[in-house]
């Protein structure tokens, strides 16, 4: 009891219960709170701006009639992006867990050709859906279908597709699967075309791809305009899969 009151009068005669001192106390805990406030009003004003920012990109369901190019006069839309959107993020994202495991958003972002991953492979999914369009729209006045066989083996395409999909991309599904497995069934039979075609030109399938020498050529003849609004929306790495969420303690994004 002689410990704490020769305390006390010690802390006393030091002036630690002076006006100056605990005025000075009320003052920091004055301050603490409003910067309390302050962080918590941050926090909400930048979490309803990712809200707002989010709001803005495209969902390939909400917005799947949304145009994002013409071709020939025919419209190009979200929705017609759905098989190559699935197939390129899944394989992109396997790539991204082998490069960062814990961060396989830091993959997307990696630069190739001074061009960021996101942009390339929105640039593929784009190229590969106009190709099909116009290679299908060639096999149709071709007249060119599947055989029995071929059309086994589509069907093994198919369902390979479908136990190959991630766990979260069946969450997100872009389209319906009798949509999406229509989508496969005509790269099936472009895959056809495109192969008698080279054939016929004497050049490699591969020329013929979307980003092909030959094909380059083909595309030259036709009509192409891309729609930038639609497109500069469409946020390839968070359209079938998802990466990152906010943080309220530092406002960083963190893998789900």
């Amino acid at each position: 009891m002689r410990t704490i009151w020769s305390t006390f009068h010690k802390m006393k005669e030091e002036g630690r219960f002076s006006k100056e001192s605990l005025r000075a106390a009320f003052t920091w805990k004055k301050i603490v709170r409003d910067l309390l406030i302050i962080g918590f009003i941050l926090v909400t004003v930048l979490a309803g701006y990712e809200r707002y920012v989010t709001s803005q990109f495209i969902d390939m369901k909400r917005d799947g009639k949304k145009t994002v190019a013409t071709v020939d006069g025919h419209a190009i839309r979200v929705k017609d992006l759905s098989y190559y959107t699935l197939l390129e993020e899944r394989v992109v994202e396997k790539q991204a867990m082998i490069y960062n495991p814990d961060s396989t958003k830091d993959y997307w972002n990696i630069r190739m050709d001074g061009k960021i991953m996101s942009t390339l492979v929105k640039r593929t999914i784009l190229g590969n859906t106009i190709h099909d369009y116009l290679f299908y729209e060639e096999a149709k006045k071709a007249d060119i279908t599947l055989t029995a066989e071929e059309q086994e083996y589509l069907k093994n395409a198919q369902t390979d597709f479908w136990e190959d999909l991630l766990d979260q991309q069946w969450e997100r599904l872009p389209a319906s699967e009798d949509d999406i497995n229509e989508q496969i069934r005509r790269a099936a039979i472009v895959q056809k075309y495109q192969r008698q075609l080279a054939n016929e030109m004497g050049v490699t399938e591969a020329s013929l791809n979307w980003d092909g020498y030959e094909y380059s050529k083909i595309l030259k003849k036709h009509s192409v305009r891309n729609h930038k609004k639609v497109l500069d929306r469409l946020r390839v790495s968070e359209l079938t899969i998802h990466h990152d969420t906010f943080n309220i303690i530092n406002g960083l994004g963190k893998k789900n």
